[in-house]
């Protein structure tokens, strides 16, 4: 890579991509999910994982 650039986005071939790729960090991903993804054997279940949704104060069904 060239000195000159610092960040390197694969599989953006387009600004609107760029874009679209960066507007998905802002996406919730729900905390069940990474607790299905170990029940399935997909995540190792030594994992610090979040708390399921509806343990942690203030969340939102």
């Amino acid at each position: 890579m060239h000195p000159a650039v610092a960040p390197a986005v694969v599989g953006a071939a387009t600004a609107g991509e760029m874009t679209g790729n960066a507007a998905l960090f802002a996406r919730r991903i729900p905390d069940a999910l990474w607790h299905t993804l170990v029940a399935r054997g997909l995540l190792d279940p030594d994992l610090p994982l979040p708390l399921h949704d509806r343990a942690r104060p203030g969340a939102h069904p």
